[in-house]
């Protein structure tokens, strides 16, 4: 006890260090919801929304859903009411010392969180064969992944080009002026103005009968029986323009125009002046190695900072020498201030990491993946 005493900054430094380990480990953000934007099915009907609102399901006019609980009670409400639900319209446990009219919360409810598939941690917790709140359906792969089997977002809330990909007819995934995003083709109706006359280049590469070539909006051309074979098309824009054809990259029910002998600098998904460049994804998990080793650093500092200050003072102890013993005492409070900072400085890089934007740009989303500790598959928003 004496030793503990006397060197009880020492076992404060460890303490420290050991709590930051814990809270340094990789986190899993779930989503956060008010009552109102809760989808019907997944309202926390007679308890918190992610905020600590109440939430009821009812009609807001002559619409049902999700909404804010504006009348509700708390255990402690229901005293006059001479009636202790076991329940409050918080989600709180009430309970009571023999009259009613001692109504009292005994366990306090949490706020609701909502994750999709693929924020589950681990496959215990993964809902397999069930939809997450955004209706995506659930699944695991051979790691134990939880992952979204099939995709119910709308396209515009999908975060991933494999996801967006994935819903060809009804998504697009397109990079509009640096932002990764991912947006719901346009299928025209019998209203709907000509190729020829859509001004709005977003608007014209969206639907679904219109291509756009060199800052030009033209209507795409189905083959006919009089049509020539893609192998035979010289012409580069009649080419792009041909459902069936591709000049770059033919996919799955198309073919290369293998007689255009000149392809100009435009990339396959790009305009001449670069309105919308396609790229490829970036996922956290590609770079978790260096997230790695970013976390094993940022533990290992602190502590080295704590072992080479303790050895400095150890060893003029053993060897009694008063002299030495003051000066590492002195030194103490810089090696104090240096390992709170260590400690400080990967959290508010981390926190402001997590709050900011990446705004499209691939170099920032890997800094941002290795100091918030995303390991995940997702990409950056």
């Amino acid at each position: 006890m004496d030793f503990i005493k006397k060197h009880r900054f020492f076992a404060l430094i460890v303490l420290i260090m050991l709590l930051s380990f814990g809270f340094g480990m990789n986190t899993v953000y779930a989503g956060k919801m008010y009552c109102a934007d809760i989808p019907i099915n997944y309202c926390p009907d007679g308890a918190k929304d992610s905020y600590g609102n109440p939430c009821k399901l009812g009609y807001n006019g002559s619409t049902y859903g999700c909404m804010k609980n504006e009348t509700a009670k708390t255990c402690k409400d229901y005293q006059s009411t001479g009636a202790c639900p076991s329940k409050d319209d918080y989600g709180n446990t009430c309970k009571y010392y023999g009259d009613p009219s001692t109504c009292y919360v005994a366990e306090e409810s949490s706020n609701t969180e909502f994750k999709t598939c693929n924020e589950y941690t681990d496959y215990k917790t993964c809902p397999v064969g069930k939809t997450d709140y955004k209706g995506n359906l659930c699944d695991t792969d051979s790691s134990g992944n939880c992952y979204i089997s099939v995709n119910k977002q709308k396209c515009t809330e999908i975060k991933q080009q494999s996801l967006c990909e994935n819903r060809q007819g009804e998504c697009k995934w397109l990079v509009n002026n640096g932002y990764n995003s991912c947006y719901s083709v346009i299928v025209p109706s019998a209203t709907s103005e000509k190729c020829e006359n859509v001004t709005d280049d977003l608007t014209c590469i969206l639907r679904t009968d219109c291509v756009y070539i060199d800052n030009t909006c033209t209507s795409v051309i189905e083959p006919t029986s009089d049509s020539p074979a893609c192998s035979k098309i010289t012409n580069l824009n009649e080419c792009r323009a041909r459902v069936d054809c591709d000049p770059y990259y033919p996919a799955f029910g198309t073919e290369r125009c293998e007689s255009i002998t000149k392809i100009n600098n435009i990339k396959h998904g790009t305009t001449t002046d670069d309105i919308l460049i396609e790229k490829e994804e970036f996922v956290c998990s590609d770079v978790k190695f260096l997230t790695s080793a970013w976390l094993f650093i940022r533990i290992l500092a602190p502590f080295l900072i704590v072992l080479f200050g303790s050895l400095d003072f150890f060893k003029a102890m053993i060897a009694n020498d008063e002299k030495k013993m003051k000066e590492a005492r002195a030194k103490f409070p810089k090696r104090l201030i240096a390992f709170i900072l260590l400690i400080l400085l990967p959290f508010t890089i981390q926190f402001i990491f997590s709050v900011m934007g990446t705004y499209g740009s691939q170099n920032v989303c890997l800094v941002k993946c290795i100091a918030t500790n995303d390991t995940s598959e997702k990409g950056c928003d």
